[in-house]
């Protein structure tokens, strides 16, 4: 047992900081708890750890453990958070909905208080649930690029930042899995087009994957507009294989435009429905995963 210096203080007992920090707890109206907060709460110095008290909070059910170093109160009749109100804990208050979570926003198809949902964020994450039946998961794709995002009431969380419409539609383009499949993203194409100026898809296409621009110029095509000729860059022109449409689905042979290089790897028929469809009734219908 390591010594104590002449005149240094004793180290309070775990019982102490236990019971200092459970009775602070029940008295505190705050709805969710970091360590630094508990710390604060128990009159510790935020940089000492108290795993062992910690732990004996939530076993005791004074605490509930989101996630690492994420708690709320265990009593029910504490404030409890919003779903919005994690997802800004966990994520950061710069998050952002995107795939099939902003198509759902955009597109105004009921709440999102179940299932996944798709956030970008600093960094990629495991599913998260921030509540009984609502997971939230942060995917990065690819190479970062710079979204526009704007503000929005989203029903089930309240006002959230999302993907706007273009950057929304270029995500599904690269990682339809996220969004349904290729053809709910074809349909949330076709029913925004109409409201991206070609100086606004130019713009985006500085920084976007250029095989995201080639996807959508192609399904724009379909739709009956043809975006600006200059965002055919020269690698396109020289790439001997075009690109696949459906980035989740193996090349075909023989369905490929010569236009944007694109390999067509979904059934032509069901993807030209699919956009008839959502030109015509103006909304994307959505499809089961």
């Amino acid at each position: 047992m390591p010594r104590r210096l002449p005149g240094a203080e004793p180290p309070r007992p775990y019982v102490f900081r236990f019971e200092a920090l459970a009775d602070a707890l029940r008295l505190s109206t705050q709805t969710h708890f970091n360590h630094a907060d508990l710390a604060a709460l128990a009159g510790l110095d935020p940089r000492e750890r108290i795993p062992a008290v910690v732990n004996r909070l939530v076993e005791t059910g004074v605490l509930v453990r989101l996630h690492r170093g994420l708690f709320v109160h265990g009593a029910f009749e504490k404030p409890q958070p919003s779903p919005r109100q994690i997802i800004h804990w966990r994520f950061g208050e710069d998050c952002y909905l995107t795939f099939d979570s902003a198509m759902r926003a955009h597109d105004r198809q009921g709440p999102l208080s179940e299932g996944t949902l798709y956030l970008h964020a600093a960094k990629p994450s495991k599913p998260f649930a921030v509540s009984p039946s609502l997971e939230a998961v942060a995917v990065v794709v690819g190479r970062r690029w710079q979204h526009t995002v704007v503000r929005a009431q989203v029903e089930g969380l309240g006002e959230m930042w999302v993907s706007d419409t273009l950057c929304t539609a270029l995500d599904g383009l690269q990682q339809p899995r996220f969004c349904g499949d290729i053809l709910r993203v074809a349909r949330f194409v076709a029913a925004h087009q109409a409201s991206w100026s070609d100086a606004q898809v130019v713009e985006v296409a500085g920084h976007a994957p250029q095989y995201g621009i080639q996807r959508l110029g192609y399904l724009v095509r379909l739709c009956g507009r043809d975006l600006p000729a200059s965002l055919r860059l020269d690698r396109v022109e020289r790439d001997r294989r075009a690109l696949v449409l459906d980035a989740s689905a193996p090349r075909v042979t023989g369905k490929a435009d010569r236009l944007w290089r694109i390999n067509v790897n979904v059934d032509p028929a069901a993807l030209r429905a699919a956009i008839s469809a959502a030109t015509a009734s103006g909304v994307p219908t959505s499809t089961s995963n």
